[in-house]
């Protein structure tokens, strides 16, 4: 359960990967001469780690009018491509 704890606090398997990847993004973007809305992302593998990368390029939470989310996403996991249509999904992956 989520709890206020007084004190800033980083996930680094989450936060510390999501930023690494955004970083790697945008420094392809540039030597592709895309923006990240014009590339297609596969993430392999759906648990925190890949659910935060996830967020951060879809710009989930992201305030800056100039951050251009990556439209087409696919997201993977070890029984394949994550789909609503999938009836075996865990909630926190949609």
């Amino acid at each position: 359960a989520l709890q206020d704890i007084g004190i800033p606090v980083m996930h680094d398997d989450q936060h510390g990967t999501a930023v690494v990847v955004m970083a790697a993004m945008i420094n392809s973007a540039k030597v592709a001469g895309k923006s990240m809305g014009e590339m297609t992302v596969a993430v392999s593998g759906a648990g925190a780690a890949g659910v935060a990368v996830s967020k951060i390029l879809l710009g989930v939470n992201v305030d800056d009018p100039s951050y251009k989310p990556v439209k087409n996403l696919i997201v993977c996991d070890s029984k394949g491509i994550i789909s609503r249509n999938r009836k075996d999904m865990h909630p926190y992956k949609y």
